[in-house]
């Protein structure tokens, strides 16, 4: 009697295994079924669906006027050392002070900082510092002739930027720094027409940015990565007071 329920007992449970095993396997089955037996249109449709598209990214220059030139910024500091990514030229001096890390302070480390300033030291010279690709004096140290169609050029002595220390307003969305020019690039060193005219940068390497900013311009405008800015001169007095003038470089050409 007791092996006749036990055989009873299997039979049940073998039953159901098998009708669930059916069942899952028909439920796995039915939309592939369903897909093969659809008209050979709704088959080609189905398979042919694109990927929905995603939306384009915010323009943190879309609501600028044409005063301002609209780049694609990067990043530098001074002290940064030689590589590949800019063109195997360190920022230990720049284009207008062969000791600018030691006029500087030290390393202004774009990773260890304390507010907008390197932790390690306060910096001697203005943190808000940028680069654009043109220099009014020659290698020679001589001033360039097309540096008397600098708008704010009157008369000056060669050896003696009319550009170092002048001040731009960057936009990023809605915030707004400000920042002196303290070295020549990214990359080109003579492209007058776009920095003081309305053509696009003339440089084509690296990622053909047209602006480099200081970490702590980084910082100010909550930039992460390289992106659109948009940028324009202002005169010093037109800078209004912020973390930018707590420290301005006033240095000339230091060679």
């Amino acid at each position: 009697m007791a092996k006749e329920k036990l055989g009873l007992g299997l039979g049940i449970l073998l039953t159901v295994f098998v009708s669930a095993a059916v069942t899952y396997d028909l439920g796995k089955n039915q939309e592939h079924l369903q897909q093969k037996f659809l008209p050979a249109s709704d088959q080609a449709a189905s398979l042919s669906m694109p990927p929905p598209t995603p939306s384009p990214s915010p323009d943190p220059t879309q609501n600028l006027d044409e005063s301002y030139h609209l780049t694609l910024a990067t990043f530098f500091w001074v002290g940064e050392p030689a590589d590949e990514s800019n063109g195997y030229i360190d920022n230990v001096k720049s284009a207008w002070d062969s000791s600018w890390m030691t006029h500087f302070g030290g390393l202004d480390d774009p990773e260890d900082r304390c507010g907008y300033h390197p932790c390690s030291f306060t910096p001697l010279e203005n943190p808000f510092y940028f680069a654009l690709p043109y220099n009014d004096l020659d290698a020679a140290g001589l001033r360039k002739d097309s540096a008397r169609q600098i708008p704010w050029f009157k008369t000056a002595q060669d050896q003696k930027s009319v550009l170092k220390n002048t001040w731009i307003e960057v936009r990023y969305f809605d915030q707004t720094c400000y920042a002196q020019w303290q070295d020549v690039g990214p990359f080109e060193t003579d492209d007058f027409d776009y920095v003081f005219g309305e053509e696009p940068p003339q440089n084509q390497l690296g990622v053909k940015a047209g602006l480099d900013l200081s970490p702590a311009m980084r910082d100010c405008l909550k930039m992460t990565t390289n992106d659109r800015v948009g940028w324009k001169f202002v005169e010093g007095e037109e800078v209004p007071a912020g973390p930018w003038t707590e420290i301005i470089t006033t240095r000339s050409v230091s060679w």
